[in-house]
C-alpha cells in the first residue's frame, strides 16, 4: 500500500513541477491553459520538491514527514485554487494524502502517549 502511495505521490510532484517549467517557458504545456506566473512557478517547484521530500522521509521513516507533508498539501491546493480549471483533479489526490496524513499522525501521537506512560519515573 505505501509503493502504491509514493508513486501516486512521486506524480504529483512531476504534476507540480510541470507548472514550474510552463511558468518559466521551459516547456510548451498546450494542456496547461491558465497563466502561470514566474513566481507562482516559484511556488510550483516549491509543493513539487515538499512532496519529493516528503517520500524520502517517509521511505526513512522520519516522523518529520507529517509537517513536511502538511505544507505540501497546504502549498499545493493554493496553487491548485488559483489554476482551477487545469488543476482542479489535484484536489482529490490532497484529500486522499491528508487522510493518509492524519491517519500517521495520529498514530505517531498514540506511540508516543504509549511511550511515555510505560517510561519508568
Amino acid at each position: 500500500m505505501r509503493t502504491i502511495l509514493y508513486i501516486v505521490l512521486f506524480f504529483h510532484s512531476v504534476f507540480h513541477l510541470l507548472g514550474f517549467l510552463k511558468a518559466f517557458d521551459l516547456v510548451k504545456l498546450d494542456q496547461l491553459t491558465t497563466f502561470i506566473s514566474r513566481k507562482k512557478g516559484v511556488m510550483w517547484l516549491v509543493a513539487s520538491v515538499l512532496f519529493f521530500v516528503t517520500i524520502i522521509l517517509m521511505v526513512l521513516n522520519l516522523d518529520i514527514w507529517i509537517p513536511v507533508s502538511v505544507a505540501a498539501i497546504i502549498v499545493s491546493q493554493f496553487l491548485i485554487f488559483t489554476t482551477w480549471h487545469d488543476s482542479k483533479n489535484g484536489t482529490f489526490i490532497n484529500v486522499l494524502f491528508l487522510m493518509f496524513v492524519m491517519f500517521g499522525w495520529g498514530k505517531l501521537n498514540f506511540k508516543r502517549n504509549t511511550l511515555m506512560k510505560l517510561k519508568p519515573q
